[in-house]
């Protein structure tokens, strides 16, 4: 997870797909400011499969937002790679960091 945040960060969207069990969409750049990781479920080195629940701030044409994601990811051989994720995202004031 975090891993794919920082590749977010750094634009790096040849790791992101080959991170992902399906092809990804990827909108236009944006400058993210802070991940915070809300929860985990499963996702240890015998797990199969797990989740993480986080909160990414994002900067976009000047206003804050938050997208937070209930993430899903699956283990083949010996990696993890991202499966789905239900996500909203909602303008904030720079406060509510």
């Amino acid at each position: 997870m975090r891993s794919r945040y920082t590749a977010f960060c750094l634009q790096q969207f040849d790791y992101l797909q080959q991170t992902s069990i399906e092809q990804m969409l990827i909108n236009e750049p944006v400058d993210w400011v802070k991940l915070s990781i809300i929860k985990t479920n499963n996702g240890e080195v015998n797990d199969l499969v797990g989740t993480v629940e986080f909160k990414a701030f994002y900067l976009d044409e000047g206003s804050l937002f938050v997208l937070h994601e209930d993430s899903h990811f699956v283990k083949k051989e010996g990696r993890w790679f991202y499966a789905f994720g239900h996500h909203s995202i909602a303008p904030i004031k720079a406060e509510q960091i």
